[in-house]
């Protein structure tokens, strides 16, 4: 607000506050699995048949993919992106609008300007870029003050796509700045807290928990651990990585870290070392690699592992190194981390 006033050059401006909570939308989060397109029908044909709403995708293609995807499954659909004509994202946002279409399926683009009271529920293929970006975007259901359903399917891996963006960026501080604003998007949708909460707090506003407006707070399952013990494992092996590799990545330290012998680890003698396959016990269920590979990004979002832009601006690459860690080794702080491998 601050930097409105003053792009403006406001010299007393009449302030108005108004709370962002939107307690008629039930928000929920989760994993999203190897044929999201799927999830997404198998969603709406479940939570609501026949209505309005919206699937935000941060991809042009996956827009086109899935409001084919969407119509071989008899469900009207419609996609618009930034690379369609006037005319064409005119008439499709009119087929939506209208109710010829229940379903559009988008990027960020679409949106502005759009007052549609009726849409039942605002699904995300992907997470967004930034918390701002989300909370206008699943504002937009159930404007006409009815219930609605705010759905996002969630992947560690979809993080790519930002950074591909991101490191683009050649200006370092709007460049951490946006970075920042990914990892606090990912936090909200790895948190436990209520998600109402948290959206209220990350905009600087008081409230309670929903009690029965979210997924977490219609949960009777806390799945929050300690994991100090592993986080300091899986820190201890990225630095014995980065003594003999200097391009480390998510998938090359998960390789070691589950004892897997891979061309690259015996290339470097890797597999003879104490730390290969260090945590592999602890991961020993079906989704174990999986598991773990969500307790590394976990690091990296809350800075003890740090990612790095590598490769070229038309190729660019992401490693990784040890982040701030000192607190976690002295003891100072604990790594606490949403997960079920003790169960």
């Amino acid at each position: 607000m601050s930097s409105i006033v003053s792009t403006l050059a406001m010299t007393t401006p009449n302030v108005i506050k108004v709370k962002c909570a939107r307690t008629n939308l039930f928000i929920q989060i989760q994993a999203k699995d190897n044929k999201p397109l799927k999830q997404v029908i198998d969603f709406i044909k479940t939570n609501c048949p026949g209505k309005r709403g919206t699937v935000y995708c941060a991809r042009r293609k996956d827009t086109v993919d899935l409001a084919h995807k969407l119509k071989s499954d008899n469900i009207d659909a419609v996609f618009v992106h930034g690379g369609l004509s006037d005319v064409d994202r005119k008439k499709y946002e009119h087929a939506w609008a209208s109710g010829t279409a229940h379903v559009i399926c988008a990027t960020k683009s679409f949106g502005m300007g759009i007052d549609q009271k009726d849409v039942r529920f605002v699904l995300h293929l992907s997470f967004p870029e930034s918390m701002e970006d989300y909370v206008q975007e699943i504002g937009r259901a159930g404007r006409d003050g009815h219930a609605a359903i705010c759905g996002l399917f969630f992947d560690h891996k979809d993080r790519s796509f930002h950074l591909h963006n991101i490191m683009q960026i050649e200006d370092k501080e709007i460049l951490s700045y946006k970075y920042e604003l990914m990892n606090k998007m990912a936090m909200y949708c790895t948190n436990r807290t209520c998600r109402h909460k948290f959206i209220m707090s990350y905009f600087n506003e008081d409230m309670q928990e929903c009690e029965e407006h979210c997924d977490i707070c219609t949960s009777n399952v806390d799945t929050i651990q300690d994991c100090t013990s592993i986080a300091l494992l899986v820190i201890q092996s990225l630095a014995r990585l980065q003594q003999v590799q200097e391009k480390v990545t998510v998938l090359l330290l998960t390789q070691f870290l589950m004892g897997s012998p891979t061309i690259v680890l015996k290339a470097l003698a890797l597999d003879k070392a104490a730390e290969f396959g260090l945590v592999k016990d602890y991961f020993k269920t079906k989704t174990g690699r999986r598991d773990l590979q969500a307790l590394i990004y976990h690091l990296i979002i809350t800075g003890m592992i740090s990612e790095v832009p590598a490769g070229t601006p038309e190729n660019p690459s992401i490693v990784i190194k040890t982040g701030n860690v000192q607190n976690l080794h002295s003891g100072s702080e604990k790594c606490y981390f949403h997960t079920t491998i003790f169960n």
